[in-house]
């Protein structure tokens, strides 16, 4: 089975919404005519100026240097852009503007570094928003008189348009994305008498699909699919294939509905009106390259093995291209069967284009290094993986960084969702393990590792002067981002504060002593964790076949790799795909898969990564991708603190460290009218709050959130709910409404431990899954040393006895959360009815009955099954 055939998130890139934006800024023309009579006024009018020589100079030079010519030279690329540099430097009429953008607009992908390019595309749209503002002010000047104001606004509002498209394909950017959304919504405002008015739409219908993967907003989804609807029914099918092309990106635009919805009616409707689409175009005799292309691209959205077959076999019906996008399209299309020559001829391909001048979006420059990887990695040419692999995670670096809101930095995370394992791989395959860590600790739970950054970074040793204003700048971001909004008519806002966050490192880092603030290496985090006497484990499932990687307590002793070749991802994608299946369909098949599954994890994972531990009776595990979501503790003969990353424990581990006496309780406890009576809240808030000396107890919400600073344990006797789709969504039922994973991330806590007895209360959302988003990770951000939780639905009288055991375990015997865990799930599943009513007479009192079914009953071991037993999961230190 195929990763990309499981139906999880797929890795596939935006190529259609590519293509569309490069067609965005083809469509957006200039008025020739008014340009042509702007140069002759310039001409006629008064002398060449300086910047207008300049101007030009540098348009030739880049033009040069763009050419396969012997007189091609790095100086000519310096020099444009000197040029560029100087032309966008000083004061410039409104009517210099145009040409302006003009160059840039043509020569911009020629400038190089990056950073230089995006300065002068930072400083063209400066240029040309006040420009536009003074022509909406004032007269154009005297000798520019014949010129109509209001058609050269339009021409500059093109332009801004325009240059605001490429700074968006060149960063990717959050806030520029949104720049550019707004001036073609703004367009796409025009009369509908207006000729441009239908042009300007279809910009807006592009941008507005950008936008939706960028925040997996379905509302703009909603809007593009409307506009498209307006836009074919005034519109005729003809020769020039355009209701074609507008019926293909509604199809686009229901597939990925469908990827945020998961409503298949969206996804069958899609595909439904592309083949419809593509048959009458065939019918008709105007089957374009430019219509099957586009087809093409929106197959490979559709997840699993049917929409990249499809996509293969249209791409059959193109030409050889000089476009990456094709040659990226080609490659991630082709069957795991492919001959191997077919293959090599598209990496080639796609190398060699990958290597010219690119004006592809990052998100796809990104996919395409990574699936050169991946066919590398396949190949066994672990030299070639390795080189793209690290190209892909530079790329994807530059991408992350310029997203401003946390909707947008997890949406980039999810797209490199399996890069790091892969790379990690080839990098234990070419004997680097230390880099191998290195490479999954930056991985995990970034967005977590963070905001723990913000909030605990050591200043001590720093200028006041220079720690207040890093101070001030991370509670800044904090007080932006800490609700999670996905709100990008903040992202400037956020993003200039990210901006102040980076320059008060920089100043932190320019303290004697302090070169290292906030830089400290994936090895380094886990040999910390690892110093605490408990061996930290990445576990992971990479295509050809999985591996953990071990950092011992011994800061002399090297990471340990252990190969694990049963565990390959396909074959983890297949049974995990089965168990959730059944899990979410509620059908009688769940116990046995999960059986099964636990088996096979024990088996092909966790007996061996045991039998290397050496006799360690407790582990910190961190489980890549997939494995995130699966009960490895119950396949396990060894404790298991699960953690997000190696930052994170070591977070949770000074959080436990400073509150060990955790004497203060705040109980929790809600039922609903249809519960069963024998296991009200009442018998729980007195079997727990026994353990306390101080114990308040709330239902609202209002005060729960008023006391979590206050306490040193936080148990949730509820209801609770996963929301696997938008993690920040999942949820404890409290009296009043739902406390959320978004709720407790913008609380301060200060606990040794929350108890959430609850259903699905260790689930996390699987559309990032390395970041781990779900209330044990929320609750480790706001300041909880340990998270203890559920992975699926449990009976409530199963999970009152093991969290009753827990506690007996950890308040009365002494043992450490992470053990007290194993040893309630020990004893729940292996002991009677009668060591049950014994230990717990209230929870479970012995049934009134005959006397001889009461004795068969005392016999009985109820919850021997691990559906009972191994949902217990414990998170944190």
């Amino acid at each position: 089975m195929d990763v990309r055939d499981s139906g999880f998130p797929d890795p596939a890139p935006p190529v259609f919404v590519a293509q569309g934006m490069q067609q965005a800024s083809d469509e957006v023309k200039i008025d020739q005519s008014l340009a042509e009579t702007l140069n002759r006024l310039r001409v006629r009018r008064r002398p060449p100026r300086k910047v207008l020589l300049q101007l030009q100079l540098a348009d030739a030079l880049l033009e040069r240097s763009g050419r396969e010519t012997p007189q091609r030279t790095d100086e000519d690329v310096n020099q444009g852009r000197d040029m560029l540099f100087a032309a966008t430097g000083v004061e410039l009429d409104a009517t210099d503007v145009p040409e302006l953008a003009r160059v840039v607009d043509d020569r911009a992908d020629l400038v190089v570094p990056r950073g230089d390019r995006l300065t002068i595309l930072q400083r063209t749209i400066a240029w040309l928003e006040l420009a536009g503002a003074r022509v909406q002010e004032a007269p154009l000047r005297p000798d520019a008189g014949r010129i109509v104001p209001a058609a050269f606004a339009r021409e500059l509002q093109d332009w801004l348009f325009r240059i605001s498209l490429k700074r968006t394909i060149t960063t990717g950017a959050d806030v520029h994305l949104q720049h550019t959304v707004t001036l073609a919504q703004r367009m796409a405002q025009l009369p509908p008498a207006d000729p441009e008015t239908r042009r300007y739409q279809r910009v807006a219908v592009t941008m507005l699909l950008s936008r939706a993967q960028s925040t997996a907003e379905v509302a703009d989804l909603d809007t593009a699919i409307a506009l498209l609807r307006s836009l074919l029914a005034a519109s005729e099918a003809g020769p020039d294939n355009d209701h074609a092309l507008l019926t293909v990106s509604l199809g686009y635009a229901l597939i990925e509905r469908f990827r945020l919805s998961r409503d298949p009616a969206d996804r069958d409707s899609g595909q439904d009106l592309i083949e419809a689409t593509l048959r009458e175009a065939t019918e008709s005799g105007t089957r374009s390259p430019e219509l099957v292309r586009a087809a093409a691209a929106a197959f490979l959205e559709v997840p699993g093995r049917a929409g990249r077959e499809r996509a293969g076999e249209l791409l059959t019906e193109l030409p050889p291209s000089a476009e990456a996008d094709i040659a990226f399209m080609r490659l991630a299309a082709l069957p795991d069967d492919a001959a191997r020559t077919t293959v090599q001829h598209a990496v080639a391909e796609l190398e060699r284009l990958l290597d010219g001048p690119l004006t592809l979006p990052p998100t796809l420059v990104f996919a395409a290094r990574k699936e050169l990887g991946r066919q590398a990695l396949r190949a066994g040419d672990q030299a070639r993986a390795l080189a793209a692999f690290a190209a892909a995670r530079s790329v994807f670096s530059d991408l992350y960084d310029v997203q401003a809101l946390p909707t947008s930095r997890e949406r980039a995370l999810g797209i490199r969702h399996d890069l790091a394992v892969a790379h990690a791989f080839a990098l234990t395959r070419a004997g680097r393990i230390e880099a191998a860590v290195d490479v999954l600790e930056e991985s995990r739970a970034r967005l977590l590792s963070e905001a723990l950054d913000l909030d605990t970074a050591d200043l001590s040793s720093i200028d006041p002067t220079v720690a207040g204003r890093y101070r001030e700048a991370a509670r800044r971001v904090r007080e932006l981002t800490l609700d999670g909004s996905g709100d990008l008519t903040r992202s400037a806002e956020v993003d200039a504060a990210r901006a102040e966050v980076r320059k008060a490192i920089a100043e932190v880092r320019a303290q004697p002593g302090a070169e290292g603030f906030l830089t400290s290496s994936g090895l380094a985090e886990a040999r910390r964790a690892a110093a605490s006497g408990r061996p930290v484990v990445y576990l992971a499932a990479a295509e050809p076949g999985g591996f953990a990687v071990i950092v011992d307590p011994d800061p002399q002793l090297p990471p340990r790799l252990v190969d694990l070749p049963a565990l390959s991802r396909q074959e983890l994608v297949g049974r995990s795909v089965e168990l959730l299946g059944n899990y979410r369909a509620r059908t009688h098949a769940w116990p046995r898969e999960l059986r099964s599954i636990i088996s096979w994890l024990g088996t092909a994972a966790m007996e061996p990564v045991a039998a290397a531990l050496d006799g360690a009776d407790e582990v910190v595990l961190i489980a890549m991708d997939l494995l995130g979501l699966l009960p490895l503790q119950a396949a396990c003969r060894i404790a298991v603190a699960h953690a997000p990353s190696a930052r994170s424990w070591l977070a949770a581990r000074e959080i436990a460290d400073a509150t060990t006496t955790g004497q203060r309780l705040l109980m929790v406890a809600v039922t609903r009218p249809d519960d069963d009576p024998r296991l009200n809240a009442g018998l729980q808030v007195s079997t727990v709050s026994a353990h306390f000396p101080d114990v308040v107890t709330h239902t609202t919400r209002e005060a729960v959130l008023a006391a979590l600073g206050d306490r040193d344990v936080l148990h949730f006797a509820c209801h609770g709910a996963a929301d696997p789709e938008s993690p920040r969504q999942s949820r404890l039922a409290l009296a009043d409404g739902p406390l959320t994973v978004a709720d407790l991330m913008a609380t301060p806590v200060r606990a040794r431990l929350a108890v959430l007895s609850a259903c699905e209360t260790a689930m996390i959302g699987i559309d990032v899954l390395d970041e781990v988003v779900g209330l044990p990770a929320g609750l480790l951000q706001a300041g909880c040393g340990g998270v203890l939780g559920t992975l699926w639905q449990v009976e409530s009288l199963v999970v009152a006895l093991l969290v009753a055991r827990f506690y007996d375990a950890w308040r009365v015997e002494g043992q450490p959360p992470v053990q007290a865990v194993r040893t309630a799930q020990r004893w729940l599943r292996s002991c009677t009815n009668e060591d049950i009513h014994r230990r717990y007479p209230a929870l479970r009192p012995e049934p009134d009955r005959d006397p001889a079914d009461v004795v068969f009953w005392r016999e009985t071991r109820p919850f021997t099954a691990p559906e009972h037993w191994a949902a217990l999961q414990y998170v944190g230190a």
